[in-house]
């Protein structure tokens, strides 16, 4: 509890993020990571292995900039220093963890910013809105000069804290239709990786299964974690052991299915 307070105090986050409920679930994300420490030990090293890929297929080394930095885990720090000139770090929030390290370094910026481009309109409305009608626009300049971009383990916790303002707001919407819109904000940040002029790196989860603690295959509740998207011929899939039982359920574990996906300039994910 003590660790978890102060991680609230020195945190860096403005007060629209904290208001929908980012420092709170940074935090949560934190305490999950030290207590499963060793279930998540694969999945860091995988992400660390994909991002070191990725630089060695990318020519460029001026500037990296990393979607979803969090507190760092799955970053392979250490090893960007010694290959980029600049390194932007881009989230909502910052913990003092990942702030303390960038401090060391000269190289590293750490820009607090929403990559949905909703978060202001929605931070600001107290009614119901027509999601139809709400423009998604990605903040273009955060991709600006990029030689890599990396959409580092976030797209399927994109719409979560959106969903739930959404869902506090005054009127009627229905979960369909909210759904449907979490669904369009995941695919725009798609398209926004692709119109970048740099190569891309994604990793994401692209399922979540609920496994029981006899882990019979039978029994295992698979659902999209994409709200139905579906990215085909990753370059890479493995497995995160995120929440083993009892983390979430005394006999169920939560293990989600990540994938790899490398673009050169111009190419597409494929989609469905």
């Amino acid at each position: 509890m003590l660790s978890e307070a102060l991680s609230y105090i020195f945190a860096k986050c403005q007060r629209k993020y904290r208001r929908l409920g980012y420092l709170k679930e940074a935090i949560a994300i934190e305490a999950r990571h030290k207590r499963c420490k060793s279930a998540w030990a694969d999945h860091l090293k995988k992400s660390q292995q994909e991002i070191i890929n990725a630089v060695r297929k990318t020519k460029g080394r001026k500037r990296i900039v990393i979607l979803g930095a969090g507190s760092g885990y799955d970053i392979p720090l250490k090893f960007l220093l010694s290959e980029f000139k600049e390194i932007h770090l881009v989230d909502v929030i910052f913990l003092g963890s990942i702030i303390k390290r960038a401090q060391k370094y000269p190289q590293i910026k750490l820009l607090e910013r929403d990559v949905t481009g909703t978060i202001d309109y929605l931070f600001e409305s107290g009614e119901a809105i027509n999601l139809e009608k709400l423009n998604l626009t990605p903040p273009i300049d955060v991709l600006c000069g990029a030689d890599l971009v990396i959409s580092c383990n976030l797209m399927s916790q994109l719409p979560f804290n959106i969903r739930n303002k959404i869902q506090g707001l005054e009127g009627e919407t229905s979960s369909e239709a909210i759904d449907l819109f979490c669904r369009s904000l995941i695919l725009s940040h798609l398209n926004w990786l692709e119109s970048c002029k740099a190569t891309v790196l994604l990793l994401t989860d692209l399922e979540q299964h609920f496994v029981p603690r006899d882990h019979s295959k039978k029994k295992t509740d698979r659902e999209n974690a994409l709200f139905g998207l579906v990215i085909d011929k990753a370059d890479q899939y493995w497995i995160w052991d995120i929440a083993p039982c009892p983390e979430v359920d005394k006999n169920y574990s939560l293990v989600h299915l990540v994938g790899s996906f490398y673009l050169q300039k111009k190419d597409k994910f494929q989609i469905r």
